[in-house]
C-alpha cells in the first residue's frame, strides 16, 4: 500500500475519497505539534536539566503531547468532526483489499 494507491482511491471514491484526503491533510498538524513540542520541552529541559535521561524523557513527552495539540488542532481546522473517519479508513481498506485480490486472480 503506497500513496499511489491512496490517490487512486481518492479519486474513485466520490463520498469516502474527499474524506480520507483530509484526514491524510490533518496528519501534518500532528507532527508538526509533535516537533515543536518535542523541540520546545526537550529544549528547556536540555538547559535546566542534568540529567541525560530526564532530557529523553522530556523530549518524548513533548512530542506526545505536542501531537496530541496538532490532532485537536486538525480537527477544528478541517472540521474532521463532520466527517466519518472511521468509515472513510475501512472504505478504504476495503477497497484495497478488493484490488490486491483482483490482480493475484
Amino acid at each position: 500500500m503506497d500513496d499511489a494507491d491512496v490517490d487512486e482511491f481518492i479519486a474513485s471514491d466520490p463520498i469516502y475519497g474527499p474524506q480520507l484526503k483530509t484526514l491524510r491533510e490533518s496528519r501534518t498538524f500532528a507532527l508538526a505539534g509533535a516537533a515543536l513540542g518535542a523541540a520546545h520541552l526537550g529544549g528547556i529541559s536540555l538547559k535546566y536539566s542534568k540529567s541525560p535521561h530526564g532530557v529523553v524523557i522530556a523530549t518524548g513527552f513533548g512530542a506526545l503531547c505536542g501531537g496530541i495539540f496538532g490532532s485537536e488542532v486538525a480537527e477544528h481546522w478541517y472540521q474532521l468532526y463532520k466527517i466519518d473517519k472511521q468509515g472513510a479508513n475501512l472504505r478504504f481498506l476495503y477497497w484495497w483489499e478488493d484490488k490486491t485480490r483482483g490482480s493475484h486472480q
